[in-house]
């Protein structure tokens, strides 16, 4: 009987502590997503997608699909439901221990600076700085010091490999759409699209490093060699890399969700492209 009654209240206690864990890490991670800026990435999809379009159209075999394609995937977009995912996907992929040190690094002064920092070097406003900025170089070169100091920035916060791997999963997901839709006859083979992505990627790289750099050096124009390095110290630790890493994890998610959403309707949308072409050859 006290074996019971004891079990009982073991079981009782693990419950409070596994709902009360839970709330603590909802709490951290909603703090987190507000100061990390990912809901300015999601905001950004539909606009990543007609980018995309933008720049497909000189070389695409069919531009009507890829319209087609990327109309679909932007209408099956859904903010709302890509924010939960956002929060939950946080939530599973980092520990308590770690949320807790990201959360003390953004919530100190130095963290406080550098969120507000890179929030405002994101928004559309600052543009037009960034080019002035970027044009001041060219006359004003930063110090050799103050290069090597971002070139170390850039391989702590990852940010290149980020950036090339969200470009990649972004082409994956409109390329797996363009072959939902398309006649199995006027396909590409899935072998020739990983072997024009693997041209792509090198050449995109270097191209995104440079610009990685360049978007470091204006972000953190107001910050000294020494509060560069706190951060670069935080982005090395395991909690700072797990933070580098949310916004990967994070797009993936939502790229995935977005091709289960948006596969319904491309099948739909193939079958009719199929009958249209059946009733032409017929009528031909």
């Amino acid at each position: 009987m006290i074996k019971n009654v004891f079990f009982a209240s073991f079981i009782v206690l693990f419950s409070l502590n596994a709902s009360s864990s839970a709330d603590e890490k909802n709490e951290l991670v909603t703090k987190i997503v507000k100061a990390s800026g990912i809901e300015l990435i999601i905001e950004s999809i539909p606009e990543q997608f007609e980018a995309q379009k933008t720049q497909r159209r000189t070389t695409s075999r069919n531009p009507e699909i890829d319209d087609l394609v990327t109309k679909i995937f932007i209408e099956n977009f859904n903010e709302s439901l890509a924010k939960e995912q956002v929060h939950l996907t946080i939530f599973n992929k980092i520990d308590l221990n770690n949320l807790k040190k990201i959360v003390v690094w953004l919530d100190s002064p130095l963290g406080q600076r550098f969120s507000s920092a890179e929030v405002t070097a994101s928004s559309p406003n600052a543009e037009a700085d960034l080019l002035r900025y970027l044009a001041d170089l060219q006359t004003s070169p930063p110090s050799q010091d103050r290069i090597a100091l971002f070139q170390t920035f850039e391989k702590a916060a990852g940010l290149t490999d980020s950036a090339v791997s969200i470009f990649e999963s972004l082409m994956r997901t409109i390329i797996s759409g363009i072959r939902a839709i398309t006649p199995e006859s006027e396909g590409v083979s899935e072998e020739k699209i990983n072997s024009q992505i693997g041209i792509m990627i090198p050449i995109l790289r270097q191209g995104m490093w440079q610009k990685m750099i360049a978007m470091s050096h204006f972000t953190y124009q107001e910050f000294t060699n020494e509060e560069v390095n706190e951060y670069i110290a935080f982005l090395n630790s395991n909690a700072g890399k797990q933070f580098s890493n949310i916004a990967v994890n994070v797009v993936k998610v939502i790229y995935d969700d977005m091709i289960k959403r948006s596969l319904p309707k491309l099948i739909e949308t193939a079958e009719k492209q199929k009958k249209s072409s059946s009733t032409k050859n017929v009528t031909n």
